[in-house]
């Protein structure tokens, strides 16, 4: 998959927060987001 720049749009995606709600894309769309990834905190 190529890297994205700046303007793309996101892929499609989902996940769950910490306090265990879904959230995805497509909640997203439309608004200004920070999207922060951590791994390994289970």
């Amino acid at each position: 998959m190529p890297r994205l720049q700046p303007g793309d749009r996101l892929p499609e995606w989902q996940a769950v927060t910490l306090s265990g709600e879904p959230v995805g894309s497509g909640t997203l769309r439309g608004r200004p987001a920070v999207i922060v990834l951590l791994r390994g905190l289970r």
